[in-house]
């Protein structure tokens, strides 16, 4: 009886034993598990954290805990911020796609936070993923729970400006109007898909344009009138701009004063911000003339009584129409007034016929480039003394401003000769015959 009892109390404690092992085993073990956040979705070009939460739910610490991070393919590796306890491997800012891996020997039951700064190139785009991990010796009742996976969708996101400035103004009618039109990309990612516009004003044309490289243009024939478009072809990087220098013509014709104003727009499907999408710049128009002139007179003997005959040369050298064209002649006091022919359009008064006076040619409006040629025929007055000089001044003027007053008067000098006195029918006959000789001797020779 005594020896059951003694197998009974050795029994008792072996199951007594082997149930407080199983107790401290189950005592020992470590529940961990990993989350990671998903920021959704990210402009490229731009920063984002990922949030990684590392827990023990114990019952007992967690030895030896190890994070293993692998940034994915493209994403570059900017900053962290580590909890107490921890060390991560160093990783310098900018290293593309690094795995960040974080140690502790030992993580009590509770939560540590880790903040990954990383960022993407401003021409990514897509769904970036990667996966989480975490390990520890510690035994672990459900190992389901240590990895996370995380995706993040990166999408492209610009921001492009327009700027657009006209010169000169006031501009000159019949000069070349210069738009410059500045194309920006503020970011944060690459920009494409852009298209930049600039609608000329009527009646300006076009002339010219300097673009860029990685932008085609469309622009309407020299001459005509239209829009300028140019689209982006190649992607724009974040912070650059795109400059186009547009050159058009202001019709000769235009009057001073007129506005000349235009409205430059961009767009892209990537925009995100259309407040800055369109600028606009205006210009007020002027006339600037250069007319000149020039007088010149028929070569021949200046002889009381006798005729003369002056060629007016009128040029609008431009770049604007000259409006209320006028040529004036003041006839010095030996010239009487015979005639003038004058070319189309130009309407004249002049002094009577045998009568000294102004005479006056106008025209409504003078075209730039053009020339008109006056023909002015007087007569000396009969008693006009020998040797008196006869300077007849021609001058030109309209009601533009004149860039050079220095050619806008010529002037035409003659002198007074005596008259040829008459020959006797004997001295003619005398002269016939010294003639005669003189072509026998050299007929002889």
């Amino acid at each position: 009886m005594a020896r059951c009892s003694t197998v009974a109390a050795i029994a008792a404690g072996v199951v007594l034993l082997f149930s407080t092992g199983q107790a401290s085993a189950q005592n020992a073990s470590a529940s961990i598990q990993v989350t990671v956040s998903q920021p959704q979705p990210v402009a490229a070009g731009t920063n984002f954290d990922y949030v990684i939460n590392v827990s023990n739910e114990g019952p007992a610490g967690a030895l030896n805990m190890v994070l293993t991070f692998p940034l994915p393919s493209g994403v570059l590796f900017q900053s962290e911020v580590v909890p107490a306890g921890w060390s991560c491997n160093s990783i310098a800012p900018g290293t593309m796609s690094p795995t960040v891996t974080c140690t502790t020997p030992l993580l009590q039951p509770g939560t540590a936070a880790f903040t990954i700064t990383a960022s993407t190139p401003p021409t990514a785009s897509g769904t970036f993923s990667t996966v989480a991990t975490v390990t520890t010796t510690s035994p672990d009742p459900n190992d389901n729970d240590n990895s996370a996976a995380v995706d993040v969708i990166i999408t492209t996101q610009s921001d492009f400006g327009i700027g657009l400035a006209a010169a000169p103004n006031p501009v000159n009618a019949g000069a070349n109007l210069t738009w410059t039109m500045t194309v920006s990309n503020i970011g944060p990612s690459s920009g494409m898909n852009a298209t930049a516009s600039l609608p000329l004003p009527a009646p300006t044309t076009f002339v010219s344009i300097v673009a860029p490289a990685g932008w085609s243009c469309v622009t309407p024939s020299v001459g005509t009138n239209g829009s300028v478009t140019c689209s982006l072809i190649t992607p724009m990087s974040p912070a650059t701009s795109a400059t186009f220098t547009v050159v058009s013509k202001v019709p000769s014709s235009l009057a001073s004063g007129t506005n000349l104003s235009s409205t430059a727009n961009v767009s892209s499907t990537d925009d995100a911000f259309p407040v800055n999408d369109n600028a606009t710049a205006s210009v007020q128009t002027a006339l600037l003339a250069d007319l000149s002139i020039t007088k010149t007179r028929t070569p021949g003997l200046v002889l009381p009584g006798g005729p003369q005959q002056y060629t007016i040369v009128v040029t609008n050298n431009g770049p604007s129409d000259a409006p209320g064209a006028t040529m004036t002649d003041v006839l010095p006091a030996p010239l009487q007034f015979s005639s003038i022919n004058a070319p189309a359009g130009w309407s004249c008064t002049t002094p009577s016929v045998g009568a000294n006076g102004t005479v006056t040619c106008s025209r409504p409006s003078m075209t730039a480039g053009s020339v008109a040629s006056f023909t002015l025929n007087v007569v000396v007055a009969p008693a006009t003394a020998p040797g008196a000089a006869i300077n007849n001044t021609a001058s030109v003027a309209s009601s533009a401003p004149d860039s050079n007053s220095a050619n806008n008067s010529a002037t035409a000098q003659a002198f007074v000769v005596t008259s040829v006195p008459a020959l006797s029918l004997s001295m003619c006959a005398l002269l016939a015959s010294v003639l005669a000789a003189m072509a026998l001797l050299m007929l002889r020779k």
